[in-house]
């Protein structure tokens, strides 16, 4: 079984908190088997149901300082696809990215993070 960067995160707050899948399936108003396909990210994570967690492990006791962000920033790194509606220009550097990137190398790959990261 694979395990996002997401369902590491929740699975440590969990043991952290004390809680089961189903404790937090039931808060949150889910299955424990939608929780199980988010954190082993057969299915993507909404970004609505983000706060929620957070929430969650808040009233749980864990401290909530930058709890939020870091869940949010791991559900970002776990998803299996992004969707959004380039502009027309955008979509040649798009298309142009996406056929040359698996020809890349590892350090290709780093220099144009390193570039995009510039830019938030």
């Amino acid at each position: 079984m694979n395990i996002t960067e997401y369902g590491k995160l929740v699975r440590k707050l969990r043991i952290d908190a004390e809680r089961t899948t189903k404790n937090m399936a039931d808060a949150l108003g889910v299955t424990p088997a939608y929780l199980s396909a988010l954190e082993t990210g057969k299915k993507n994570i909404p970004p609505a149901l983000v706060g929620r967690v957070a929430r969650f492990f808040a009233e749980a006791g864990l401290p909530n300082g930058n709890l939020e962000r870091e869940l949010e920033e791991a559900a970002f790194m776990s998803q299996r696809t992004f969707e959004f509606a380039p502009e027309r220009q955008d979509r040649e550097l798009i298309a142009a990215f996406a056929r040359k990137f698996p020809n890349m190398g590892d350090e290709q790959k780093r220099k144009v993070l390193e570039m995009l990261k510039e830019f938030t």
